[in-house]
């Protein structure tokens, strides 16, 4: 059993994705709400508004998917590589205590693998407060933000209010547009542009990136439990 000493704000992937139990016929989810009286179908999809999702798209191209349920604690990250396709999965469980990482074929990688990490206690209970705290605010709360009064409509659809904001950093600026719910000021979609200055580095560097929010409702648990066929090492 492997016990690190760190930290992360770890999360989720795609809705579509649909695996099986572990070896033991059992999850993480199925666990946590074993005291309660529900059927097999409730424990695969169940009202959660606290469930956030948010998807980050960079300039590079590459970009991650985020699960976050703050009221079961639980955290799924997946990332994607240029061609679209998955590189790695990396599962926050047990309430903190548990990461599980699986990487997919990639450059680098040759063939699937996963491992388990075992958090030392302390370390865990820092990942269940960030847990129970909405990633969401906390990205829009980088910043101090002006409202320009125009409404916006996003490509889903969506009628947002526009807000901006820059702040200095040690080596150049970041600048942000935020859009929001008019009605209750939850954020639905983020710019951010870093403009810096890195001697030795290559210099001047303008990079960019999307960030998605949503809050999810009636999500599948399969998201979170892990995929039988892959050899976890603890």
């Amino acid at each position: 059993m492997k016990k690190i000493f760190m930290t992360g704000a770890i999360a989720l992937s795609v809705l579509s994705l649909s695996v099986t139990a572990n070896a033991s016929g059992q999850t993480d989810y199925a666990l946590a709400k074993a005291i309660n009286t529900q059927t097999d179908a409730q424990l695969h999809a169940e009202q959660n508004p606290e469930m956030e999702y948010i998807k980050i798209t960079r300039s590079n191209r590459l970009y991650e998917e985020i699960w976050h349920d703050r009221t079961n604690l639980f955290g799924r990250t997946d990332t994607y590589q240029i061609d679209g396709k998955i590189e790695q999965s990396q599962y926050l469980l047990s309430g903190g205590q548990r990461q599980v990482t699986i990487k997919y074929p990639s450059i680098n990688v040759v063939r699937t693998f996963g491992k388990v990490d075992h958090f030392d206690p302390k370390v865990a209970v820092v990942n269940q407060n960030a847990l129970k705290n909405s990633y969401i605010e906390q990205m829009a709360a980088e910043f101090t933000w002006k409202d320009t009064g125009e409404i916006y409509v996003l490509p889903d659809g969506k009628k947002s209010r526009k807000k901006t904001a820059t702040k200095t950093i040690a080596n150049g600026v970041v600048t942000s547009t935020l859009y929001v719910d008019p009605a209750t000021n939850f954020p639905l979609q983020q710019e951010v542009t870093w403009d810096t200055v890195t001697p030795g580095q290559g210099g001047h560097h303008i990079t960019h990136e999307t960030r998605e929010f949503k809050r999810l409702q009636g999500v599948y648990y399969s998201l979170f439990m892990l995929p039988t066929n892959i050899t976890l090492n603890e």
